[in-house]
C-alpha cells in the first residue's frame, strides 16, 4: 500500500498545495491516482494565477523518491473526488 501512496503537489502562480493520493490503476507506462477535489483546485487560486499544475511524487522521503507531472482528467467537486493521469511513469506500484 505505501508504494501505491502518492503525494501531490499543487501549484498556480503563487499558489502553492498539497495533498494525497492513491495509484488506482496502473497500465503500460500509466498510472490513475486518485485523490480529493479540493486538493487540486484549492480554494484560493482565482482566474489571475492561470492554470493549476499538479506535480506526482511517489515514494516520497525515500532513497528512490519520483515525481511526474500529473494530468487531472476526472472530476466530481460535489463528491471531492478527482483522477489525475501520470504518463511515462519511472515504475508502476500496484494499484491499491
Amino acid at each position: 500500500t505505501k508504494k501505491a501512496t502518492a503525494f501531490l503537489k499543487v501549484a498556480a502562480g503563487a499558489v502553492r498545495g498539497s495533498g494525497s493520493g492513491f495509484v488506482v490503476q496502473a497500465e503500460r507506462d500509466e498510472l490513475l491516482v486518485a485523490t480529493n477535489f479540493h486538493v487540486i483546485s484549492p480554494r484560493s487560486v482565482t482566474p489571475e494565477d492561470g492554470p493549476v499544475k499538479v506535480t506526482v511524487v511517489f515514494e516520497s522521503g525515500l532513497p528512490d523518491e519520483w515525481e511526474r507531472p500529473g494530468e487531472v482528467v476526472a472530476i466530481d467537486a460535489e463528491l471531492d473526488l478527482a483522477l489525475v493521469r501520470v504518463s511515462k511513469a519511472l515504475r508502476l506500484p500496484k494499484p491499491i
